[in-house]
């Protein structure tokens, strides 16, 4: 029986193939190694290139831009300080005081109801409220009209109000009266001989 020594002799590491046939890798020609890393016997664990987008930072470096600082908060306007009253804030009873400190030192005048013949207590203060548009009873006592208010409420045209005298408050703590003649005081709420009715504010 004929052999073929040239297929087995070209089978031997070293030894070329003969014309025309191609080389066998399993006859000891390395195969290429792969382009992409991976193995190239089966079995055998490849290294696999890490992926542009699996790069992770250097260690110790940044994670990404740090964020931007918060925008500080508007500050909220400040609320406007309450205006001050003015006179005419404070209604009729700012033009009953200004009648009444226009005739400061008339004389005292028992039943007198004006500047020119002088005034008793309820004579002033009933025309120093007529001035201001408003028309009060024109005895003391009977002028607890309006409202009553407390001492911490008193503002300028209320009445102080005995059973036998009125007065009007004129500032903080004074009050406008006609003795002998007409002048100002501090408020008080005594009056000898007399019950006091209260502080009043006349309403119209």
């Amino acid at each position: 029986m004929l052999t073929r020594t040239d297929d087995a002799v070209a089978g031997l590491p070293g030894v070329p193939p003969p014309p025309g046939r191609p080389a066998d890798p399993a006859a000891g020609t390395p195969a290429p190694a792969p382009a992409d890393g991976l193995a190239s016997r089966p079995g055998e664990v490849g290294v696999v290139p890490p992926r542009p987008e699996d790069s992770g930072p250097a260690p110790g470096g940044p994670t990404g831009p740090p964020p931007a600082a918060p925008a500080p908060p508007d500050p909220a306007a400040a609320p406007d300080a309450a205006p001050a009253p003015s006179p005419d804030d404070a209604g009729p009873g700012a033009a009953a005081v200004a009648a009444a400190r226009s005739v400061l030192g008339t004389p005292y005048r028992w039943g007198g109801t004006s500047p020119d013949t002088g005034f008793d207590c309820s004579g002033l203060t009933s025309w120093a409220w007529a001035q201001a548009g408003v028309t009060l009873p024109r005895t003391a006592d009977a002028q607890t009209v309006g409202r009553p208010v407390g001492r911490e409420e008193l503002r300028p045209g209320d009445l102080v109000v005995w059973d036998g005298h009125v007065a009007l408050v004129s500032g903080p703590d004074t009050m406008i009266e006609a003795g002998d003649p007409v002048q100002e005081n501090p408020v008080r709420t005594d009056n000898t001989g007399m019950t006091f009715l209260g502080f009043w504010r006349p309403t119209g």
